[in-house]
């Protein structure tokens, strides 16, 4: 199942330079610019800025039980976009959450940072980025390196590896692929990422619809095939992005 899953999004991958789209540059569910739980190399341009908000809900209650047993917790999340030179960019981020049961806020916010170096000015450069996310958590921080391509009018590729510390002091490296892609126009896109390594394997997927340029929602899915090996338990989020909206 694992092979036919990578397979298929390998093929999606190689067809999809024909198709056109706009690069997504809305936040994943913990905050950094990126998919749907996968950052990518892109950050938000100087004195650019994002704000978002996500309900995340267990999977089984959506499946098995009515709209009233469904209980999630709200995460918030906001960017801000700094310049460094053409082919440089930094984002700063913030990322909070509420109670499951309470939907009361958490004390306190996690901080994500992002570093990308592109291999020119041209948009459809190769971008490169080193980044941490949830950082100030004793349970859920990482870091990670990843490379994004993306080009004019056809398709985007992300690739690179995660390091998380699930126990404190245990170290884990995981592999990450992902895609994005446009669904009939430019203004939905599809959204696929890959989790994968000694112990861990997670396929997510997404849609989003950009309503305008500062104004999107989106649709997101973790570990779809409930794999006992994946980093989140199956869920489900429906969220809104807002970017420069004054």
């Amino acid at each position: 199942m694992k092979r036919v899953l990578c397979a298929g999004l390998c093929v999606c991958m190689f067809f999809a330079p024909a198709v056109s789209f706009a690069s997504v540059k809305t936040p994943t569910i913990t905050g950094s610019t990126g998919l749907i739980k996968m950052p990518t190399a892109d950050v938000l341009s100087s004195k650019d800025f994002n704000v978002g908000v996500d309900y995340v809900f267990d999977g089984t209650s959506a499946t098995t039980g009515t709209i009233s047993d469904i209980q999630g917790e709200w995460i918030y999340k906001a960017n801000v976009g700094s310049f460094m030179g053409y082919t440089k960019g930094m984002e700063l981020g913030f990322v909070g959450r509420t109670e499951k049961v309470t939907n009361r806020f958490k004390e306190g916010v996690f901080i994500n940072l992002k570093y990308s170096l592109a291999s020119s000015d041209d948009p459809d450069a190769l971008k490169l980025a080193i980044g941490v996310e949830n950082l100030t958590s004793l349970a859920e921080s990482d870091a990670y390196m990843v490379a994004s391509k993306s080009w004019t009018g056809g398709a985007g590729v992300h690739f690179g590896a995660m390091f998380d510390f699930p126990n404190y002091n245990k170290f884990r490296p995981i592999g990450m692929l992902g895609l994005n892609m446009p669904l009939g126009t430019r203004a939905f896109s599809i959204m696929a990422e890959v989790f994968s390594g000694e112990s861990i394997f997670q396929v997510d997927a997404g849609l989003e619809y950009s309503v305008n340029n500062n104004f999107s929602l989106l649709a997101r899915g973790l570990n779809l095939t409930n794999s006992d090996n994946a980093r989140n338990t199956k869920s489900y989020s429906a969220g809104i992005s807002l970017a420069n909206f004054f």
